[in-house]
């Protein structure tokens, strides 16, 4: 909880995200809401498109 924390108050304070690890913190969010509600898990899974924009960004 405390990573997606500090990372929603970097993306509020317009903070740089390229030099954090994106996609363990959506596995990290994903995991969370697994808990809260599976339905809703399942729901932003399929909606979200970090795996398509990190997929897509220069090595």
């Amino acid at each position: 909880m405390q990573q997606l924390h500090e990372a929603r108050n970097r993306i509020a304070h317009h903070e740089p995200m390229f030099n954090r690890p994106i996609a363990d913190l959506r596995q990290t969010a994903l995991h969370l809401v697994g808990w809260i509600c599976p339905v809703t898990r399942d729901w932003i899974e399929q909606r979200c498109r970090v795996p398509e924009v990190l997929s897509g960004r220069p090595t």
